[in-house]
């Protein structure tokens, strides 16, 4: 087997994957929201896209060291005018120092194509929020079920709304009434959506 072979393919694999995760991640809602309806897209949910898109880009950076360091002299090489004398500031590193500058500068400074983007990414986390429904607060699926009942009735007070006092055995008893599998009040909302196949919301 050759090295090079290895640590190229790998770079171009790992390349892909980290692209794919980020445009699912692009594409995917607000945090509180995919976990509160169960947001899935092709059957991976936004949790697993984000741990794919952090550990490939893990190996990405290696591989892509790695890389850089089997092909320094190729890359030098770049760097090289006509008459093979090293200058910082070629044609061509010129453009590409310039592309990194812009995508750098852009987001940064909001300019037009870049903002666009973006907005087109908060455009769709917001198309999500309305269709996905909103969470009575961030991560609420991760609340024990006493503490979520006692803290609904916290948050319409705070709401401005009329308080419903939600008592949590009259909520547990609804829940297995509904044909649920409830331990007690010290199990989690998520706990009890994963073990009825359910979505948290």
């Amino acid at each position: 087997m050759k090295i090079r072979r290895i640590i190229s393919l790998t770079t171009f694999l790992s390349f892909v994957f980290l692209a794919l995760s980020g445009l699912m991640l692009f594409f995917s809602p607000r945090g509180r929201i995919a976990n509160w309806g169960g947001w899935t897209l092709f059957g991976f949910t936004k949790e697993q896209y984000s741990a794919i898109h952090t550990t490939f880009m893990v190996l990405f950076l290696v591989m892509g060291i790695w890389h850089i360091v089997l092909n320094w002299r190729p890359i030098v090489g770049y760097l090289k005018n006509r008459s093979k004398k090293l200058r910082v500031f070629t044609p061509e590193s010129s453009v590409a120092m310039g592309l990194a500058l812009l995508f750098l500068v852009g987001p940064l400074l909001g300019l037009p194509l870049f903002k666009q983007f973006l907005d087109a990414g908060e455009g769709i986390k917001d198309y999500w929020e309305a269709t996905q429904g909103n969470p009575p607060w961030g991560h609420a699926e991760e609340s024990r079920l006493d503490v979520f009942c006692r803290r609904v009735a916290d948050f319409q007070r705070w709401e401005g709304e009329g308080v419903m006092m939600v008592d949590c055995e009259e909520a547990q008893a609804a829940l297995l009434a509904a044909g649920m599998e409830v331990e007690g009040p010290a199990q989690r909302v998520l706990d009890i959506a994963d073990a009825n196949g359910v979505t948290p919301q």
